[in-house]
């Protein structure tokens, strides 16, 4: 089930659960490489680094762990050299390392990793003047964030480059 709630995006359903389960039997390994799946989509790698080390401990030999630590490493990487070339302003390279942290964190659609990173790809892109492209992953960020909830916000139906252009100068 919570393996069900992962590939969903549902990460609090998913704590919830995998909290519940370590309580009840805190030496078996499986729950916390679970929880620190549903930490790493709540983007919240730290605390995925240590249920990950956790379960290293009770278990060195689990590949699923093992897996999921060389996958949060790899991802912290992307996401702070994302960061480092936004504020040194070489927004080719963000995009790329946010795209690589993308593939990389292979998180559902729904969950709030997906939509940070979509969001932090959309900002490289609106400053490398690629409206269209800033457009998709912002409406990708945003709807994610939505949820299940398809009338929550209406459709993206702006002509291209109007969202991104100045209002019109007055005339005087």
């Amino acid at each position: 089930m919570t393996r069900a709630e992962l590939a969903l995006g549902r990460c609090d359903r998913a704590l919830r659960v995998t909290r519940e389960v370590i309580k009840a039997d805190a030496n078996q390994p499986l729950p916390y490489v679970l929880r620190a799946t549903a930490l790493m989509y709540s983007k919240d790698l730290d605390q995925a680094s240590k249920h990950l080390r956790e379960a290293l401990r009770l278990d060195p030999d689990l590949q699923e762990a093992q897996q999921g630590m060389k996958k949060v490493r790899k991802l912290e990487r992307h996401m702070d050299a994302g960061k480092q070339a936004t504020h040194s302003r070489q927004f080719g390279r963000a995009k790329e390392e946010y795209t690589a942290a993308l593939a990389a964190a292979s998180a559902p659609q729904h969950a709030p990793l997906s939509a940070a990173l979509h969001a932090e790809r959309g900002h490289a892109l609106l400053l490398l003047k690629e409206y269209d492209d800033a457009l998709k992953d912002c409406a990708i960020a945003i709807y994610s964030q939505v949820g299940c909830q398809p009338r929550a916000l209406p459709p993206l139906t702006l002509p291209p480059h109007t969202a991104c252009m100045p209002p019109p100068a007055p005339h005087v």
